[in-house]
């Protein structure tokens, strides 16, 4: 009788031990994907800005792998997002970086 009160408290406590250690795991994973969702967010504001400014996503490895993991709606034909009509057009039109002409 001893035993099997000693091997249930033991096997209550194993339990109480790993629900706890769950609890914490769930806590600390919705911490991080917080984290990873607010990168995300800024990793698709840069590609969006960089795509309106012209930037060439296919002419690199790196910039194929942003290509690879966007979204199937998004389109990384250069010409089209310049020629959009954007919040950067006035920059895409008179940066002299852009435009070749030194000021």
């Amino acid at each position: 009788m001893n035993k099997e009160l000693i091997r249930s408290t033991s096997r209550e406590i194993e339990i109480k031990h790993f629900l706890k250690e769950l609890s914490r795991a769930s806590e600390l994973l919705s911490e991080k994907e917080k984290e990873v969702d607010t990168l995300r967010d800024r990793k698709w504001e840069c590609v969006n800005v960089l795509k309106k400014l012209g930037h060439d996503f296919t002419a690199t490895t790196e910039g194929m792998d942003v290509v690879l993991s966007a979204p199937p709606s998004m389109s990384f034909n250069v010409d089209e997002d310049r020629n959009e009509g954007n919040e950067f057009s006035h920059i895409l039109d008179t940066h002299p970086l852009l435009t070749g002409k030194r000021s």
